[in-house]
């Protein structure tokens, strides 16, 4: 559906931010590489999405992405309303909109905290946020103004906003959900409170019932009483129709749920989203509009699935009954069998809706094999058991025990047959009161299913191959067909009118034996089948998650519907029309016919690249993820991807004017020219246990941390300094380098083990010397204006000697490991201290704040260069300049 400008899916953008940026930085290009996607909204032909960059829209109709903007902070939640977009993003609500060429950002308003959630009504709004529910009016289109009415909560906290009606709920993570009546949206009135599940992060209503979820489960209220509570989470919520909703938690899975009656609960679809290179996959938000389903998967993108056909009477239902081992059917009930001992019976509607008419308890385990009008046949070990279901609770009526584990039986006329282990055939009258097992003569039989009146009898035989023998009048002597087969069954074997089916090495087998033709599915052998069943001329397949229907006549697959769990056993009703399953945590029905099907995946929107590292020169800027590196060409006016280097293993990497080099895990350095072709390799190893740590330039030098004999207790670590031409080792420095910035013959370097800062002379880049040194903790240092600055929890100034010259900075907890500090003449930047990159002016030892740099997510790397900022986040590569000129005109998107 949309595709990146170059094979590593690179786009350029523009912020649309303030050009008065801090020390006279400007925004000039922002790069991005990944979409994580929090919510969606669709208006119209418009679908709008909130992603951790900013803000994406696409026209439906052709799926194709219009336009991209960033937003700074971090942006969570988005909702149109009349072709105006308010974003939360952080403690702002942006108002962006479309203008015909390009999504602008008309303005925006503080929301008094974080912003969670919102709800637009009328000309009001309402927001969700660390600072409680805020109310604003919307006098303009772009513009809102905070009204004086408060609307109170239990927690300031508040966490999601849904409005069913007239009525606006809110959860802010206790034990209650508010109620607010907003009839009149300029005035609204608290009517009450629902008492809820302990922290529910989240909250929807629908069709006169609330639903209060904390990502793992989910509580069902009718008219403020709780109604039922669900083994699922619905932190993410979507009605298709009534009481149907699509529904999403925590984890990676999302459903299809019928809560018409909430504490019997249908689920009738289950898909699990497949997980990215990102760190979260899973729905966080969904729309359904026009027949689609629309998914907010974070970083596994935007999902569109097609569900118009999606509609009752539904083509699959999964109840959860418990663990099911076995099941039998007749054409209004169907009887499953628990791994844990006892019995169900289940009602099927015309429609195929099962409901729990009764459950009974067994002496033990039972598999249930067949059934008839008014009795069931089930197994546990030797004994065969006959049940009456005319009595209200049913009751056996005999028991008969045989000399082997009975691995298959069936009721034919007026006599049980009963196959054993040890492939031997017996039968017992059903006409006597305490039936006598008799030997039945038969070859050496491993499998046994019935069809009407008749048994088919499969024996496995050493040639690899499978006899068939149809016994339609039963009587044994002879068979009434013999049908010899290619493989062995793996998945059981099933029977219908004359016919058999098995699963072989070949795949999904049908034997017809009035025509005494053999006909294998095309392409059924690519997935292994755990059981089969015989639908007049369909053979229904039942694999570990899915429920497949072939087609005999055409010899094609007809229906594919994916299980909710994984299938145990499967059975189809008399008339051919309903297929039961048993699963390992509940039962399912399906439609063998009609044209409704489960929703399908349309379109899968997931263009992201996960960078985590940043280095640069003057004209190339290079970053590092999981595949290699990305070079680009920073000297155009959109910068451009010049090569990929696709090396597997890569930890990290830096740059001199004219290079790159790049350090594996395996401990391999690696030069490249500075357009990313390859000059020379070398692989460190200073012993058996050693590990490669970071990579790093110092003047035209390159510094290797590695440490060696962790593994056997004496760690240690060290710095070897290459020649960047033949990449030999020319010196080696004490301890692991945690951070340097070099400033014409010094450099000025913070090392671990030993804990120091130091002051090198690299008048000869090879063979740096020191020149002071200072025990010392901190993430970052940097050299300006005669001072050495070090960050850790505050920033601690120094000579060029290393002697204290003062702290500046509110000292924190746990300072982030990223956080840096660098210097650009008289502008300082950190990074990873704050969200936004914080600027300053140190001018007489004392640091004075500046216009910070605005960035759509957090910054993992930076670079300063004179005149320049590099700024790597989560989602994109922002890149500010001191340069004079015209900021290149935004372009749009071709993805």
């Amino acid at each position: 559906m949309r595709g990146r400008v170059t094979a590593v899916l690179i786009l350029s953008f523009f912020l649309s931010l303030s050009s008065e940026a801090a020390c006279n930085w400007s925004p000039r290009n922002s790069i991005q590489f990944r979409s994580t996607l929090y919510d969606v909204a669709v208006e119209g032909n418009d679908l709008w999405t909130a992603t951790g960059y900013g803000v994406e829209l696409y026209d439906r109709t052709s799926e194709t992405l219009i336009d991209t903007l960033a937003i700074p902070g971090p942006t969570r939640v988005i909702r149109v309303r009349g072709g105006i977009a308010y974003v939360g993003s952080g403690p702002m609500i942006h108002v962006v909109r479309y203008n015909g060429r390009s999504l602008e950002r008309l303005g925006g308003f503080e929301a008094g905290g974080t912003v969670h959630d919102v709800v637009v009504l009328d000309t009001y709004l309402f927001a969700a946020t660390t600072a409680g529910i805020r109310h604003f009016a919307i006098f303009s289109p772009v513009s809102a103004t905070p009204t004086n009415v408060a609307l109170a909560t239990s927690r300031l906290d508040v966490t999601s906003l849904s409005l069913d009606g007239t009525t606006l709920y809110a959860a802010d993570g206790d034990s209650t959900i508010e109620v607010f009546n907003v009839s009149s949206p300029a005035l609204p009135q608290k009517s009450g409170t629902i008492a809820s599940l302990t922290r529910p992060s989240s909250v929807a209503a629908a069709n006169g019932r609330v639903y209060a979820s904390d990502g793992q489960m989910t509580e069902v209220y009718i008219s403020g009483t709780r109604a039922a509570t669900l083994p699922l989470g619905s932190t993410a919520f979507a009605t298709l129709t009534g009481d149907i909703h699509f529904i999403a938690g925590n984890d990676r899975r999302f459903h299809a749920l019928d809560v018409t009656l909430p504490g019997n609960p249908i689920e009738l679809f289950e898909a699990e989203l497949i997980p990215s290179g990102g760190t979260l996959n899973r729905a966080l938000a969904m729309q359904v509009a026009s027949g689609h389903l629309y998914v907010a998967a974070g970083d596994a993108g935007l999902l569109i699935y097609d569900i118009r056909d999606f509609h009752a009477p539904f083509p699959l239902r999964g109840y959860n009954i418990g663990s099911v081992q076995s099941v039998a059917t007749l054409q209004t009930h169907a009887y499953f069998g628990h791994g844990g001992g006892g019995i169900s019976e289940l009602s099927i509607n015309s429609a195929g809706a099962l409901g729990v008419t009764r459950n009974w308890m067994t002496n033990g385990t039972h598999i249930v094999h067949d059934a008839v009008t008014g009795f069931l046949l089930t197994s546990s070990g030797k004994t065969l058991t006959e049940w009456t279901l005319v009595s209200t609770t049913p009751t056996i009526i005999w028991t008969a025990n045989f000399p082997d584990t009975i691995t298959a039986a069936a009721i034919v006329g007026n006599t049980a047959y009963a196959l054993l282990a040890d492939r031997t055939l017996w039968s017992a009258s059903l006409a006597a009161g305490t039936p006598a097992p008799v030997k039945v003569v038969v070859p050496p039989t491993d499998e046994m299913a019935r069809f009407g009146g008749g048994l088919v009898l499969a024996e496995e035989t050493s040639e690899g191959t499978t006899i068939l023998r149809l016994f339609g009048s039963m009587e044994f002597g002879t068979p009434t067909r013999t049908i010899t087969i290619e493989g062995v069954p793996a998945s059981g074997l099933a029977a219908g009118d004359a016919s058999a089916a098995v699963f072989t090495f070949r795949g999904v087998t049908f034997v017809d034996f009035t025509a005494n033709t053999v006909t294998v599915m095309p392409g059924s052998n690519n997935v292994v089948a755990r059981r089969l069943a015989i639908a007049g001329r369909r053979v229904v397949e039942l694999t570990d998650d899915a429920l497949l229907v072939w087609d005999v006549a055409t010899q094609r697959k007809i229906k594919e519907l994916p299980l909710t769990a994984e299938g145990v056993a499967v059975a189809v009703t008399p008339d051919n029309r309903i297929a039961v399953a048993g699963l390992n945590d509940g039962a399912l029905s399906a439609l063998l016919e009609g044209a409704t099907q489960p929703p399908t995946l349309a379109t899968s929107v997931n263009p992201n690249a996960y960078f985590r590292k940043l280095a640069a020169n003057d004209t190339r800027a290079y970053l590092l993820d999981n595949r290699g590196v990305d070079v680009l060409d920073i000297t155009l006016a959109t910068p451009q991807v010049l090569n990929a280097i696709r090396t597997a293993g890569l930890i990290d990497l830096t740059a001199t004017g004219d290079r790159l080099f790049t350090l594996a895990g395996n401990g391999r350095v690696t030069a490249y020219s500075r357009d990313g072709y390859a000059l020379g390799e070398t692989t460190i190893n200073d012993g058996p246990d050693t590990q490669p740590l970071a990579i790093h330039a110092a003047g035209n030098a390159v510094w290797v941390s590695i440490s060696r004999g962790c593994l056997s207790g004496g760690c240690e670590k060290k710095t070897l300094v290459l020649d960047p031409n033949s990449l030999a080792t020319t010196a080696t420095l004490s301890g692991g380098v945690v951070d340097v910035v070099s400033s014409g013959t010094r450099a000025y370097a913070l090392f671990d083990q030993p804990s120091e800062a130091r002051v090198l002379n690299i008048a000869d880049p090879l063979h740096p010397a020191a020149i002071a040194t200072r025990e010392t903790t901190g993430n970052s240092i940097a050299f300006g204006n005669g001072r050495i600055y070090i960050l850790g929890d505050v920033l601690t100034a120094y000579t060029e000697q290393l002697q204290p010259a003062g702290t500046q900075l509110s000292p924190i907890a746990s300072p982030d490991p990223l956080q840096r500090v660098r210097i650009d003449g008289a502008c300082a930047i950190i990074t990873s201290r704050t969200f936004n990159a914080a600027t300053y002016t140190p001018t007489n030892g004392d640091w004075t704040a500046s216009t910070a740099i605005e960035v759509p997510s957090a910054v993992k790397a930076v670079v300063v260069q004179p005149g320049r900022v590099l700024l790597l986040t989560e989602h994109s590569l922002e890149i500010w300049s001191t340069s004079e000129g015209e900021t290149p005109a935004r372009r749009r998107s071709s993805r």
